[in-house]
């Protein structure tokens, strides 16, 4: 039966090799005619799809400094439907912008933990902004209104000694909290130390009362016990990262 199996098999086998030799590779005009996929790319890469007024002369910069020696930042967005999602981004990339300056001026750390908000770019950095209408239209399809935002940001005296200061006091609350977790950890640490010489004792002196007659199910709790004692320390060590 097994060797009728296996000739069948062979037979089915040599036979498929035969038809797919003599059929061959299925050519290029065999496969059915597809469309190419239209790709209009991005909305900043088909600046000819987009019309809009003519941009102030520093929208088109995006980093220079003035006459006066002043660093200036200006930031862009992208065409969106409507005001509001464009001043969102703007929002957004200005936090961007200002936290890459940061990092520079100062240190990553400063960029990464410094709390800044919109509104307080916005009201102390900003020295223009600007909202344009534009209209987009890919051929083929219908006009649609759309906006962008552009804000400069000057980086003056008073800015920089402004972060300067808010990174001094953010310096010292960071010290502080890294110096209360180091402390907090000692103490975890110290802790399982402890409950396990605990356990090591308890096993020892149980084991001396009982003669040595449990000394099997007690290696089984001080196991079970030192197990949840380092997993329980290793749980609270991360909590407290």
């Amino acid at each position: 039966m097994i060797n009728r199996i296996s000739l069948w098999a062979i037979l089915w086998f040599i036979g498929s090799s035969a038809v797919a030799s003599a059929v061959g590779p299925v050519q290029e005009s065999d496969k059915p005619n597809q469309q190419p996929e239209k790709n209009f790319g991005s909305v900043a890469d088909q600046a000819e799809w987009l019309k809009s007024p003519p941009l102030p002369e520093w929208t088109q910069k995006k980093r220079f400094t003035d006459e006066n020696g002043v660093e200036q930042l200006v930031i862009g967005t992208a065409p969106f439907m409507s005001p509001a999602q464009a001043e969102a981004e703007l929002d957004r990339s200005m936090l961007l912008i200002a936290r890459q300056w940061i990092s520079e001026r100062f240190s990553a750390d400063a960029g990464e933990h410094l709390e800044l908000s919109p509104q307080t770019i916005r009201t102390q950095w900003m020295t223009n902004h600007e909202e344009v209408p534009c209209i987009f239209q890919v051929p083929g399809s219908a006009a649609e209104s759309m906006y962008r935002s552009f804000a400069q940001l000057a980086m003056t005296d008073k800015v920089i000694d402004q972060v300067s200061q808010l990174w001094e006091t953010k310096k010292v609350a960071l010290r502080e909290e890294r110096q209360r977790g180091k402390l907090i950890q000692w103490s975890i640490g110290g802790g399982a130390l402890l409950c396990l010489l605990a356990s090591v004792h308890s096993y020892l002196r149980v084991d001396y009362l009982t003669r040595g007659y449990q000394t099997v199910r007690l290696r089984l709790l001080l196991a079970a016990a030192t197990a949840a004692i380092i997993g329980l320390s290793l749980w609270l060590l991360n909590v407290v990262k």
